[in-house]
């Protein structure tokens, strides 16, 4: 049973890319909705038995690359950690493929889509479940080809292929990084399999171990900045909104960027021994969620803003990893899989309603052409917010309550402790700043008057039952999953990660003192507790009397002053100093020595003059050569035979 929903997707893919255009759209829908649901039901049974009955499974299927001390086997693992990331993946994975039966109706190529949407999710189910890192980077690589395979789905598009290309070299920066770290970890622990690697850890060896496991860690932590688009190699991540909106919802929600601190918690045992990782853990988070916010608050593209707000979201998992609290940052990833979902693949409704338009200004007024989208975009804006008793209350106010429960009683982490005093002030800024473009989207879309083209209203249309159903069943997770996962995951006393996190100060023992971090629960603290409630509510009464009542006002704030209108084109183009005169500058440096130098060097050089290719040219113009001596006259071959006499007298003789 455990091992049927990789095997259910790997099929969906199969038939689907195979057989798809040969079986007509609604046979080949068919058999993939019911394989990705299969699979699905078959996720919740396997939640169900290593969760509730703690019963966790480890399965070695077979050998893989035996000889010498270097074994790698397909071995499988579900614990807590793992199934919870299933529950996610095959959930939004199921709506994202309900959802594109009616999304990707007059698509031409709609069963190469779905084929990629299935063979998508079987790497990402490969990456979860791999008991070894090897296995786990089989599923890195491949969601990482399946993004740039569905970013540029349209490939006809210029866009496209610029986003596509553009994610996949980010990525290969995060990668080669994961290569580093597990040569190390190889010379390091002798195997790659996380059973023997845990067991290692937890008994200790020498003094070498902290040095080298520095730079595992950190080579790690780059590794998932690159694939969870934190701040430096984030820039990927809005410009793969040129795919689908169904890819949009899967790569933001369940899968590609979730990888990045699914890798991090994974690793939990390794980064606990070096605090100073974990402070830049934290360093990364809080810097992405400020810049994901601020950067999201001036953008006017509806799934940039949302994408921003990926971003900004991601920041909070990285800042609860950095603070030790790695079952509340897989608690916030849950949830946050959920309503991101719900808001991408509304905002896709809605720009399938209104002619394709995805600029906010030129929108309006759906309030009451499009009710249920303004229900699902106000479900999900609310849950983003962190309004009180959706979702998103339950788990991203209990990251930023991690700073009032902390205790510090490693001196090396107490000379980082006024750098956590500016990730805080950063984390609880964030906050703002996301209520003020949740209130901004919501009003411009459904609030304000319409300021679209009038063949816009005239081509108005709704979606279908595919379109509506997975949006009304997002909306219910939403608002329930954060109560309903609130005790079992992060409640006091709670055992069900067991042993798929490893907290140091959890434990008992000397070894597991070198964190740094003690987490009190001050949940029962009233006035803690009150701090997100109160910002919640004031900050959304601001914003919506500043966007709705006095919409002029910033308006009129950034022409009244040249510096207002700069800080507004800054921030608009997206950290224009970051951006332009730095990135770019290094794509082209990369690009004109690869083109130079790697490409003339050994593509259009030794490859080409030693291969294949090199040999048989050679040996055709060696033989043309040697052709022009059979002149078929006698003194010709007489001449040459007394040259070789003489040769050969002079030379050897």
């Amino acid at each position: 049973m455990y091992l049927l929903p990789i095997f259910f997707m790997f099929l969906s893919f199969f038939f689907t890319f195979f057989f798809g255009k040969y079986i007509g759209n609604y046979k080949n829908h068919l058999i993939n909705i019911t394989f990705v649901a299969v699979s699905t039901l078959f996720c919740y049974l396997i939640f169900f038995e290593v969760s509730f009955l703690s019963l966790p499974c480890y399965i070695k299927l077979t050998d893989w690359i035996v000889f010498d001390i270097f074994n790698v086997y397909w071995s499988f693992i579900f614990d807590s950690l793992t199934v919870s990331m299933l529950i996610v993946i095959m959930t939004i994975s199921l709506c994202a493929h309900i959802y594109s039966i009616s999304y990707m109706e007059q698509d031409p190529h709609n069963v190469r889509f779905m084929s990629y949407l299935s063979l998508f999710t079987f790497f990402m189910l490969i990456l979860v479940t791999a008991n070894n890192l090897i296995q786990l980077f089989i599923g890195w690589e491949g969601v990482g080809i399946c993004s740039y395979l569905l970013i540029n789905f349209w490939y006809t598009r210029v866009g496209a292929n610029k986003s596509s290309i553009m994610a996949v070299f980010t990525n290969k920066v995060g990668d080669i990084s994961l290569l580093f770290a597990f040569a190390i970890i190889f010379q390091l622990f002798k195997s790659f399999d996380f059973n023997i690697i845990f067991s290692i850890v937890s008994v200790g060896i020498n003094n070498d171990y902290f040095y080298l496991n520095y730079y595992i860690c950190f080579l790690m932590l780059i590794g998932a900045v690159a694939k969870s688009a934190q701040v430096g190699l984030h820039f990927w991540l809005p410009e793969a909104m040129e795919g689908p909106t169904p890819v949009s919802s899967l790569i933001h929600a369940a899968t590609m960027v979730t990888a990045g601190v699914f890798l991090i918690v994974r690793s939990s045992f390794l980064f606990e021994e070096i605090p100073s990782i974990l402070v830049w853990i934290s360093f990364f988070g809080s810097l992405t969620t400020f810049f994901g916010s601020t950067v999201g608050l001036f953008q006017y593209d509806i799934k940039k803003i949302i994408a921003y707000s990926t971003c900004s979201q991601l920041g909070y998992m990285f800042l609860s990893c950095g603070l030790s609290s790695y079952y509340n940052s897989m608690y916030h990833l849950i949830n946050h899989a959920f309503f991101k979902a719900l808001l991408f693949l509304t905002a896709g409704y809605i720009i399938h309603a209104i002619s394709n338009e995805q600029d906010l200004r030129k929108m309006g007024g759906l309030l009451k052409k499009l009710p249920l989208a303004s229900m699902m975009i106000f479900i999900g804006s609310l849950s983003l917010m962190g309004f009180p008793y959706t979702s998103g209350f339950f788990s991203k106010e209990k990251i930023v309550e991690l700073f009032y429960n902390k205790l510090i009683y490693n001196y090396e982490i107490i000379q980082y402790l006024k750098y956590f005093y500016f990730f805080q002030f950063l984390a609880m800024f964030s906050i703002i700043i996301t209520i003020c473009y949740s209130v901004k989207m919501y009003i411009y879309l459904f609030l304000n008057k319409f300021n679209g083209y009038k063949q816009y209203v005239f081509n108005l249309h709704y979606g279908s039952f595919f379109l509506i159903s997975p949006l009304v069943f997002l909306s219910y997770l939403s608002i329930i999953s954060g109560y309903l996962l609130n005790d079992l995951m992060i409640g006091i006393g709670t055992d069900f990660w067991k042993y798929s996190l490893f907290i140091s100060v959890q434990e008992n023992n000397l070894f597991n003192i070198n964190s740094g971090f003690y987490l009190f629960n001050f949940e029962f603290i009233k006035y803690i507790r009150k701090i997100p409630l109160i910002l919640t509510f004031y900050f959304i009464f601001v914003f919506f009397v500043f966007f709705y009542w006095l919409k002029n006002f910033f308006l009129y704030l950034r022409l009244s002053t040249n510096w207002m209108n700069n800080l507004f084109i800054f921030l608009n183009r997206k950290y224009l100093f970051f951006t332009k005169n730095i990135i770019y500058p290094l794509i082209d440096i990369m690009n004109y020595s690869s083109l130079n130098y790697t490409f003339k060097l050994f593509d259009k050089g030794l490859i080409e003059i030693l291969g294949p290719y090199g040999i048989a040219k050679k040996t055709s113009s060696l033989i043309k050569i040697t052709s022009h001596l059979q002149t078929g006259l006698i003194y010709h071959y007489s001449g040459f035979i007394i040259l070789g006499l003489i040769s050969y007298i002079f030379l050897v003789i």
